[in-house]
Parts: structure tokens; sequence; C-alpha cells
């Protein structure tokens, strides 16, 4: 999951509130979600770059997700007027 947050972000340039309400979780927990990936990745020496033909495979349904959800870019707006409280888990 924090990949494909990750990648909406960088590259599909959705912002931290869009990705949040896409993965239906607060804006707060998303922001630190991707800070610490991004920490993580700095950390690790993590070089942005496209993967070896051996790794498509295994990306692709991460990819896949990115694209759904940057397709969906405009549902994932939240509609104007008042914020509702976030779902419930149970």
């Amino acid at each position: 999951m924090t990949q494909v947050a990750l990648t909406l972000r960088l590259l599909g340039g959705l912002t931290v509130g869009e990705i949040a309400n896409a993965f239906l979780v607060d804006e707060a927990a998303m922001a630190k979600r991707l800070t610490r990936a991004k920490q993580k990745i700095k950390v690790a020496r993590i070089l942005y770059r496209v993967p070896p033909d051996a790794e498509l495979p295994s990306r692709l349904r991460g990819v896949l997700g990115t694209l759904f959800l940057v397709s969906t870019r405009a549902t994932c707006r939240p509609p104007p007027g008042p914020t509702l409280a976030a779902p419930q888990r149970i």
C-alpha cells in the first residue's frame, strides 16, 4: 500500500488528502506514512530507477493499483461542504 501511495504522490501528483481519501484513511496518518516511506528510501539509499525485466512481474500489482487510483482521481476529491467523519473500522 505504501508503494502505491508514494507513487501516487510523487508521480501521479495527487495531494496527501486525495491519497488518504482513496485509501479511506485519515490525512494525517497518510502524511506520516508517506514521510516514513521517504525517510526509509533516503536512509537505504534506494535509487529511483526503472526495474530490470526480472522484477517487473512482482511489481505489476502495485503499478495496476496506482494506475487505477490515478484514473479515478476525480472521484477521490471530497464533495464541497462539511467534512464527514472518518469511517469506523470494525
